[in-house]
């Protein structure tokens, strides 16, 4: 968080009866998801890193209606959520848009706090998920990446040569 977004954060929760604690690094973002009991998330890389730690979560986002208005004609995923869209399936609910609502998003962090099956499957899931995002043979991510991206320029390679030799 850059210093004037905390600044304003900071400014904003001022008068706020129960202040929320403000995370600024790394160390203490990861303290805070081995505290949570759940999440209240963006969609994004968060969801990813909130089940890589085993916390059930909710995710909301909500934009200006014309920017919405235009992702709903233009993105073609059934989720806006990162783990489920790798699942392909909605793990954790998504409150979007309209659906961005106090009463909304307390009812279903209440159910992930009250019903602890509820978090329970959440929790099974990820397992489930997330080791398909490993890297093949123990590579590194960036290691399968390079690889993946080099495989599918061979192939177009290869393939034009192949165009070049029936002309």
């Amino acid at each position: 968080m850059s210093a004037a977004l905390f600044s304003s954060v900071e400014q904003a929760i001022k008068t706020w009866s129960v202040r929320p604690i403000l995370i600024t690094d790394h160390q203490e973002k990861y303290d805070a998801f081995a505290a949570a009991q759940v999440a209240l998330t963006k969609s994004g890389t968060s969801t990813l890193e909130l089940a890589l730690a085993g916390v059930p979560m909710v995710v909301t986002y909500r934009v200006h209606p014309i920017t919405a208005f235009l992702a709903r004609r233009l993105i073609c995923v059934p989720y806006v959520a990162m783990i489920n869209v790798l699942a392909g399936t909605p793990i954790v609910p998504e409150l979007l848009q309209e659906n961005c609502r106090p009463d909304k998003l307390a009812q279903a962090l209440e159910t992930l706090l009250s019903q602890p099956q509820a978090a329970q499957h959440q929790k099974e899931t990820f397992n489930n998920v997330l080791p398909t995002l490993k890297a093949p043979q123990g590579q590194k991510p960036a290691q399968a990446a390079a690889l993946a991206l080099l495989d599918i320029l061979l192939k177009n390679k290869a393939a034009e040569e192949l165009n070049k030799q029936s002309i």
